[in-house]
């Protein structure tokens, strides 16, 4: 009778325990998730602010090697003279390190570099010197324009650009530990870091019904995951977007709940054991 009693009393015990934890732990999972969740949301807000500092450091540099390159000796009257096998030998040998050389004539007729560079003679025209990004259908760079002139009379534009291809993503992603995607202004994907499926098939949520704002984190299902993500513009119509796996993001958490288990577990044992 007595052992029964116990047993009784111990089975109790234990009920009630349980039934504390139990509760308990799931409002604590359900907590730290969240938790996790928030600290990654927080840390992807913080992606465009990254690249218009790296944007910003990087313009100055661009804009002097442009300058560099648009007093080449000989490049105003080669340009002036549509002799485009002369200013583009020129131009080759002046290159450094600021990307691919950009000729452009003062007629809007490219010489060498993205064709979509002519964009940007207009603020040539208007005595400025722009460092913007240009795209087409398929690419993106970043492009530095200085006007060219010969005896004062401009005869075109010089300059450099830089490929915003999987290269530039992949650094940009390692800075900002998110995957990083570029978007033409057509919508199409210049370049990216996530699989082929996965990064059209995000680019698609963010645009759709056009209710998705820069630089406002969201949850989107692209190719069978869920992703945290924001979008930030680039210039000209193109895009970037900055998203994180939110499998990756709480990779953790089952790890957690495994030692939470065991620690309840023990708990709980010795709970019973003094009892």
């Amino acid at each position: 009778m007595r052992l029964t009693l116990q047993r009784a009393v111990v089975a109790t015990v234990a009920s009630a325990i349980l039934a504390g934890l139990v509760p308990a732990g799931i409002a604590l999972d359900r907590r730290l998730a969240a938790a996790m969740t928030e600290r990654a949301r927080e840390d992807l807000a913080l992606a465009p602010r990254a690249l218009a500092a790296r944007n910003a450091a990087g313009a100055d540099a661009m804009m002097m090697h442009a300058q560099e390159l648009a007093r080449t000796p000989g490049l105003g009257r080669a340009l002036g003279s549509d002799d485009d096998v002369a200013a583009t030998r020129l131009a080759s040998a002046a290159q450094g390190s600021a990307g691919a050389p950009v000729l452009l004539r003062e007629d809007g007729r490219a010489v060498s570099g993205p064709a979509a560079a002519v964009a940007l003679l207009p603020a040539i025209r208007r005595g400025e010197m722009p460092v913007a990004i240009v795209g087409d259908a398929r690419a993106l760079h970043t492009v530095a324009l200085a006007p060219v002139t010969d005896q004062e009379r401009r005869t075109g534009a010089a300059g450099y650009a830089i490929a915003l291809d999987s290269g530039a993503a992949g650094y940009l992603a390692g800075m900002t530990r998110s995957t990083v995607t570029f978007l033409t202004p057509g919508g199409q994907v210049a370049a990216t870091t996530l699989d082929t499926a996965a990064a059209p098939a995000l680019a698609r949520v963010l645009d759709a019904g056009g209710s998705w704002p820069d630089s406002v984190v969201r949850e989107a299902d692209a190719a069978g995951a869920r992703y945290l993500a924001v979008a930030a513009p680039l210039g000209g119509g193109a895009r970037v977007i900055f998203a994180r796996p939110l499998a990756t993001e709480l990779a953790t958490l089952p790890a957690l709940r495994r030692l939470a288990m065991l620690s309840a577990a023990g708990a709980l044992g010795v709970a019973l054991a003094l009892g």
